[in-house]
């Protein structure tokens, strides 16, 4: 009965992860939604590669593949923080006195997004860790 009762826990970690992934994926690939500029395309690729590693090592229970995970996730954090500031496009070309294009929303959207991807980054790394433990 705890074999069984750790295998659906186990199921519905790994079915989070999964989502989670797909989330961090779309947050790099579609910039639109979080910011202005699209990221280059070898950090489009590749941090969605490890993430993927990293659940397919979760499956396998692979330590080298989800050594590739803790990576992406790593990689992950400090990049989604920074997709959360402003774009470049706000700040002035030699005046620091005004803002070229002030938000729209007087900046309650970068602490929507600052939240946003806090929330998916521990999100992440707490799922990872709990399925370290399974």
């Amino acid at each position: 009965m705890a074999a069984q009762k750790n295998s659906k826990k186990r199921i519905l970690l790994l079915a989070g992860l999964l989502l989670l992934i797909v989330v961090a994926t779309l947050a790099i690939n579609l910039p639109q939604f979080f910011y202005g500029q699209a990221l280059y395309l070898p950090i489009r690729i590749a941090l969605p590669a490890f993430l993927v590693a990293g659940f397919f090592g979760s499956i396998l229970r692979s330590k080298p593949l989800r050594f590739a995970g803790w990576m992406g996730i790593c990689y992950f954090f400090p990049l989604s923080l920074s997709m959360a500031w402003w774009d470049e496009d706000y700040f002035p070309a030699g005046r620091s006195e005004h803002l070229r294009y002030p938000p729209a929303d007087g900046g309650a959207g970068f602490l929507l997004r600052l939240v946003l991807m806090l929330v998916l980054s521990v999100s992440l790394i707490v799922c990872y860790r709990k399925l370290a433990k399974t």
